[in-house]
């Protein structure tokens, strides 16, 4: 360990964070991912705004391995949209998404935690005071529910070009209180997942949907609310498209250009 004292407001690069820190008065602060505190002087180097939002200079070690949970929850706290390396592994266990958030993940490999390893639990869980959630680019997941929805949330969700590729589902939730909120799903490819989309009882102002491959359910138990759900849909291949219960009866679903090996179908 360096004893060094570098003078306060020194610049230092970091090779092993790929980043610019600075260094500051005091430990206090430290937290091991955009502050790093020494032990053996009273000084610590915090992460500089021109590597704030890289993630591995924040503290993500994106090594498959390493649960990042934290240090990426840490970044969204403090409203900083992280820009990740290309096709890197990040292994996540829970979470926590308020307000807005958009997350390119770049083509990285989302994993589960070891705590997730019997794939009952979710990643990344949408609370009411989310706005806006944005998710693109993930080349695979082996999380049971990627995105599972508070029971009050009524924002805006757009999910572009995932790929799921263990028994997963893409988005989850039960129970909406209003006919609010939107839902966009675009390029994705579902090829063993239990339901892409399994909602219940939500009552989306609109749902959007196009180009999903997938095994299984594209929706199931759409809503029982008062609010049509119009979905426009494209390129689906196989599975059940549409699967809805007894309380589902009398609500308006439109369906366009589908391709499927199986029929649409009500269960009621």
């Amino acid at each position: 360990a360096s004893t060094i004292v570098f003078p306060v407001g020194k610049i230092i690069d970091l090779l092993d964070r790929g980043g610019e820190f600075i260094t500051i008065a005091g430990t206090a602060t430290a937290n091991t991912l955009n502050i790093i505190g020494s032990d053996q002087v009273s000084q610590s180097v915090s992460l500089t705004a021109k590597s704030l939002a890289n993630a591995v200079s924040y503290g993500l070690s994106l090594d498959g391995s390493t649960d990042d949970s934290a240090a990426l929850q840490s970044m969204l706290n403090s409203n900083i949209t992280p820009i990740f390396p290309s096709n890197r592994s990040i292994r996540l266990s829970a979470v926590s998404i308020s307000g807005d958030v958009f997350l390119d993940f770049n083509n990285c490999s989302i994993d589960t935690s070891d705590t997730l390893a019997d794939l009952s639990q979710d990643i990344f869980t949408l609370q009411a005071d989310c706005t806006t959630f944005k998710m693109s680019n993930v080349k695979s997941s082996s999380c049971r529910a990627t995105v599972i929805l508070h029971e009050n949330f009524a924002g805006s969700i757009d999910i572009q070009d995932v790929e799921i590729t263990q028994q997963a589902s893409l988005i989850a939730g039960n129970g909406l209180d209003q006919d609010a909120g939107t839902l966009l799903i675009e390029r994705v490819k579902a090829k063993t997942v239990e339901q892409t989309v399994n909602l219940k009882d939500f009552g989306f102002y609109k749902v959007d949907i196009s180009e999903v491959n997938s095994d299984d359910c594209i929706y199931r138990k759409i809503s029982n609310r008062g609010t049509a759900s119009n979905i426009f849909g494209k390129y689906f291949v196989g599975g059940v498209i549409v699967q809805m219960d007894a309380t589902s009866t009398g609500k308006a679903v439109n369906l366009t250009n589908i391709h499927t090996a199986n029929v649409v179908r009500s269960d009621v």
